[in-house]
C-alpha cells in the first residue's frame, strides 16, 4: 500500500488486496444419477429416498482489488472522506444460504456435481466499482465561529452550534443467475437455461419492461444441462445519499444535549431489486420491486 500526504491535512492511499481461498464447502445431491436415463446410486439400496445430501468442500474463490482513499483531515470546520474499489470476485459456489433482494444468484446445487468448472463465476457479492463519499460541515457562524462570534449572546446562541453530515453511496449491479427447470433427466436439484445470444438488454424498470435481453434464454434439450453460466446479467446498481442536520446546546460546564434530523435516501431514490430471473415466469426480465424508500428520523441526545 502507497500513502502519500498530499497537503497539511490532506492523505491518500491506493493498495492492492488479493485473496485466495480452496476447500470451500458446497452442497452436493450425492443421489443424483450420473447420466440420464441412469439409475440413481441409491436406487438399489434404498429407492424411495429421493435426495441424499452431503457437503463437499471442493469449491474455490479468488478477490482481487484495487482501493483507493482520500481523506481531508477536521480543519477549518470541516473533513471529508472518499473511499473507491475496484475489484472482482470469482467463486465455485456461495455455500448453502442466499441473501434475497438485489442479490440474485446460483442455487446452493450445482445443476451437474461432476462439472465444476461450468460454476467458475462472479461471485453473488461480486461488485466491479464501489464508492463511498463521507463529509462533515460545521456551520460557520455562532460562538467561536467565523461569524457573528462577537454578536449578542442571545443571537449566537439561536444560529450557533450547528452542523451538516452526508454520505453518498454508489456501486455497480450484483450478478444475477438464471433459472430454468431441470432438463437433464439426472433429477438435479436446479436447473438453468441455454444462452443462445447477447443477454444485454434496455435495463428497463416496470411491469411492461424488460431489464435484460429475454429473447436471450431458452430451455435446453431434454437431457441436457443448460449451458449458461453462474451471473451471466448484471442487476440494478445502488445509488444513494444520506444527511444528518445536527444542532449541538452547551451552556458553560453544563452536560451538551445534540439534537438532530436524519433523512435516509434523502433524495428518494429506487433501490430496485433483482428482476424476475425464472424463464418460466410470466414476468421474466422484469423489475418489479424496489427497496430503501426515504427515511426521516428526529433525535436527542445528551452528552456529558
Amino acid at each position: 500500500m502507497v500513502e502519500p500526504r498530499l497537503g497539511r491535512d490532506v492523505t491518500a492511499s491506493v493498495g492492492y488486496v488479493g485473496q485466495f481461498a480452496t476447500h470451500l464447502v458446497v452442497p452436493v445431491n450425492a443421489n443424483q444419477a450420473p447420466r440420464p436415463g441412469e439409475p440413481r446410486p441409491f436406487d438399489s439400496v434404498y429407492p424411495q429416498i429421493s435426495s441424499v445430501i452431503l457437503t463437499a468442500a471442493n469449491a474455490n474463490q479468488r478477490y482481487n482489488g484495487l482501493q483507493m482513499t482520500a481523506r481531508k483531515r477536521f480543519s477549518d470546520g470541516w473533513e471529508v472522506f472518499g473511499a473507491y474499489t475496484w475489484s472482482t470476485a470469482w467463486s465455485h459456489g456461495r455455500g448453502f444460504f442466499s441473501d434475497g433482494g438485489q442479490v440474485a444468484e446460483a442455487a446452493s446445487f450445482w445443476p451437474n456435481p461432476r462439472d465444476r468448472d461450468a460454476e467458475w463465476a462472479p461471485a453473488s457479492f461480486d461488485v466491479r466499482h464501489n464508492l463511498a463519499v463521507a463529509g462533515l460541515a460545521e456551520m460557520p457562524w455562532g460562538n467561536g465561529r467565523r461569524w457573528l462570534s462577537g454578536g449578542p449572546g442571545w443571537l449566537k446562541s439561536l444560529v450557533g452550534g450547528w452542523s451538516v453530515a452526508g454520505i453518498w453511496k454508489a456501486h455497480t449491479g450484483f450478478p444475477i443467475t438464471i433459472t430454468a427447470p431441470d432438463q437433464s433427466q439426472t433429477r438435479a436439484r436446479s436447473g438453468r437455461p441455454d444462452c443462445t445470444g447477447d443477454v444485454e438488454g434496455p435495463r428497463q424498470v416496470g411491469q411492461d419492461s424488460l431489464w435484460f435481453n429475454t429473447a436471450a434464454f431458452t430451455l435446453p434439450n431434454a437431457g441436457t444441462f443448460g449451458n449458461c453460466g453462474v451471473g451471466v446479467v448484471r442487476g440494478p446498481g445502488f445509488n444513494v445519499v444520506d444527511l444528518s442536520l445536527v444542532r449541538t446546546l452547551g451552556y458553560g460546564g453544563l452536560p451538551a444535549i445534540e439534537i438532530r434530523a436524519d433523512a435516509f435516501n434523502v433524495f428518494n431514490k429506487p433501490v430496485f431489486n433483482a428482476p424476475d430471473r425464472s424463464i418460466t415466469s410470466s414476468t421474466f426480465g422484469n423489475v418489479g420491486s424496489a427497496q430503501l424508500s426515504r427515511e426521516l428520523q428526529l433525535s436527542a441526545k445528551l452528552r456529558f
